[in-house]
């Protein structure tokens, strides 16, 4: 019963909410309560044995669990911030229906009907892209459809791999199975090449679409990949997918790093450092095909990588509304005008970018320690490709240090600005000290912390 309510409870909400989207002293507080109550959800979730639905085996496993109570955790935070701004009128039930769609694709074991699931969620994380600025439409079409061709090559790779099941001889389908499984993940995960859709979302999506599209989707994106993995993958694939992830992380992050540093627009440094961290966490992934510890350390970057998405994007949002703009020379002043902001997309960024003392820092040298330890040579290139998103970011810290801001400006929204500080104090004291993890309740991130603790026992 706990699994039916995890689905269905924001689906329903989702229609409520829908009913009274011009109300958003009504809608915000119902989003964020019903993303709250999906918490304790997903991590009961894990204690119940498997379902059988429809003939369809429904069941939702520790990393599953853990991932989507992750998920509704961060869009509580976003849908909090936005409460005081201007959003897309569906931004809440799109939120919502989003969520309930990807909970049900990651708890249904049926490859073919996960897949209809996540195809149905993407549409509706999507449709959060609607933007006043111009060329917005344009950019929302071109993500839709390079989404859709993602989701449709996961039903074609679900389709291969079910048929080697029955007849393991056949070839094809192994072939068939092989090559969409590659290219439906890289598009879902923006891996470089196909990398093109992911920043025009932080370019002309609000805060609440570019944490939807960046963080939910790919975590969700991870999970289905590690089920796949796991359960239709044999030990001859798993090598070679373990090969393709490193090769595709490592250009990731050297793409990422690159392109960050040539950015002087805080949305464009963010949607680039994102990218470069999202290399590290594939990186982790490929090595966790052959050590589990490595996985266990990509789980935990990536949670890193999300908060400090939300806290830059949060930012973003609040100098964009104070300053009328992100760029170099909008950004004079901004520390007078927007401290909050300033101070958290300066941790938030130096977190994307793997500086000491912050969250991302430490699972970035524990992911260092497991690459060099295989690869020596490429090691140094993949702690350069940090540079690039850190020089990036004290550029734009550096221009809000000037002494008189821009026309037009105004002093930042008290709450919005507190919200994304607290989140970077956060991300600052788990840099200074790791060990904070361990006052989480018993078990909600074992599978992770445990890996991280039994490596930095030995550093």
């Amino acid at each position: 019963m706990t699994l039916l309510i995890l689905v269905a409870l924001p689906l329903v909400i989702a229609g409520v909410v829908l009913l009274f989207r011009s109300l958003p002293i009504i809608t915000t507080p119902l989003t964020v309560a019903t993303l709250i109550i999906m918490i304790p959800l997903c991590l009961d979730g894990q204690k119940v044995g498997p379902l059988t639905v429809l003939g369809r085996s429904v069941e939702l496993l520790p990393l599953e669990a853990v991932g989507l109570a992750f998920c509704a955790a961060i869009l509580a935070l976003m849908v909090l911030y936005t409460f005081r701004s201007s959003q897309n009128p569906l931004a809440h039930s799109l939120t919502l229906l989003a969520m309930g769609l990807f909970a049900a694709a990651t708890m249904v074991r049926s490859l073919a009907i996960g897949g209809l699931l996540f195809e149905m969620g993407v549409i509706a994380a999507v449709m959060l892209l609607s933007s006043a600025r111009s060329g917005a439409a344009m950019s929302s079409m071109r993500t839709l459809i390079l989404l859709t061709l993602a989701g449709l090559l996961l039903l074609l790779a679900a389709w291969a791999l079910e048929g080697r099941v029955n007849a393991p001889e056949n070839e094809t389908f192994i072939n068939v199975g092989m090559v969409a499984l590659a290219l439906g993940f890289g598009i879902a995960l923006a891996i470089v090449p196909f990398h093109i859709w992911q920043p025009s979302v932080f370019y002309y999506g609000e805060p609440l679409a570019a944490v939807m599209l960046s963080v939910v989707l790919g975590l969700v994106v991870l999970l289905r990949l590690n089920m796949m993995l796991q359960v239709f993958v044999w030990p001859e694939g798993r090598g070679f997918f373990s090969a393709l992830l490193l090769e595709g992380g490592l250009v990731t992050t050297l793409v990422g790093g690159a392109m960050a540093f040539l950015q002087h627009t805080v949305n464009r440094t963010l949607a680039y450092a994102a990218l470069a961290d999202l290399g590290m966490v594939i990186v982790g992934v490929g090595l966790g095909l052959a050590t589990h510890t490595g996985f266990n350390i990509a789980a935990l970057h990536f949670a890193y990588r999300g908060v400090a998405i939300v806290v830059v994007s949060m930012s973003l949002g609040i100098l964009r509304r104070s300053l009328e703009g992100d760029d170099v020379s909008h950004l004079a002043g901004a520390f007078r005008r927007a401290p909050l902001a300033v101070i958290s997309m300066m941790i938030g960024g130096f977190s994307l970018a793997g500086l000491p003392l912050t969250a991302g820092f430490a699972t970035r040298l524990l992911l260092y320690r497991i690459f060099a330890s295989q690869y020596p040579a490429w090691t140094a290139l993949l702690v350069l490709c940090g540079l690039g998103p850190a020089w990036a970011f004290m550029r734009c810290v550096a221009a809000t240090l000037t002494s008189t801001p821009v026309s037009g400006s105004r002093r930042e929204p008290l709450v919005p600005g507190l919200l994304a500080f607290s989140l970077s104090l956060i991300l600052l004291a788990l840099g200074i000290y790791p060990g904070l993890l361990s006052l989480l309740p018993q078990g909600l991130l074992g599978f992770l912390t445990s890996g991280l603790f039994a490596f930095h026992g030995r550093i």
